[in-house]
């Protein structure tokens, strides 16, 4: 590996690793933002798991985030959990059938390279991708990005 790297060498590094998971994320019938949702929901404290909470977290408009969950519900690997106090209110869980299809989550095999570094490493990896992250995060608020329904 080089012992330098311009921004633009590391960015386009990022974004083919990007690519190859968002490829990978197409296995098991379901399509990438469909594992997100269900990782979403099955790792989210009980009362966040709502449809507009994985909206905010996904980045998505509402009625996007609706519709995949609709087509995870649709494949019984959500289901939909009446709220006791307001019965007009629903949160969402995963299913038995949604906690298996996670033991084969392709972001699995992301998670396996990482497990290859030494520790040091993945500790100063996380340092640098939280710095991206929320300088990523602080574009794509100011409307760099923004997506459109």
């Amino acid at each position: 590996m080089a012992a330098k790297i311009s921004p633009e060498a590391a960015a386009e590094i990022l974004e083919t690793i990007s690519q190859i998971s968002y490829s990978l994320g197409f296995s098991g019938g379901l399509r990438p933002t469909q594992w997100t949702a269900l990782r979403f929901f099955a790792n989210t404290e009980e009362r966040a798991r709502t449809v507009g909470n994985f909206a905010r977290y996904n980045k998505t408009s509402p009625s996007s985030a609706s519709q995949t969950i609709n087509a995870l519900v649709a494949r019984n690997l959500l289901e939909r959990v009446q709220v006791e106090v307001d019965r007009r209110s629903h949160r969402l869980g995963v299913t038995a059938e949604g906690r298996k299809m996670l033991r084969s989550d392709p972001l699995g095999h992301l998670v396996e390279a990482i497990k290859e570094m030494p520790e040091d490493q993945r500790f100063d990896l996380a340092d640098h991708l939280q710095f991206l992250l929320i300088r990523m995060l602080d574009r794509f608020e100011e409307g760099k990005g923004k997506p459109s329904d």
